[in-house]
């Protein structure tokens, strides 16, 4: 189930619910542009959501910074580049807060 959780509250800011198994990163620019509203400073994601439409998304439309890794085997992207700058581990570490409501 695709979901955006608030790091600091916890709140779930989206929720999406879908019929059988499919991945959350189909649904993942639908639940990035729901969090506009919010005006986030930061979207933090694990490394499945590397992509450049998702980056793109959150960059240009959201106007926040990515905190996602970058796949080892990444080969192109202006955001992906700039991600490798601008990455803060410490603001990364904090997505395990979202797993642990989650989990």
């Amino acid at each position: 189930m695709p979901t955006s959780v608030d790091v600091d509250s916890r709140i779930i800011l989206y929720s999406q619910a879908v019929k059988g198994p499919r991945h959350d990163t189909k649904f993942a620019i639908a639940s990035i542009r729901s969090l506009k509203k919010y005006n986030p400073q930061f979207i933090i994601a694990d490394k499945a959501y590397d992509s450049n439409a998702i980056r793109t998304c959150i960059n240009e439309e959201i106007k926040a910074s990515d905190q996602i890794l970058v796949r080892s085997n990444f080969k192109h992207g202006r955001y992906r580049r700039l991600s490798i700058k601008t990455f803060k581990k410490e603001i990364y570490s904090r997505r395990n807060n979202v797993e642990r409501y989650l989990g």
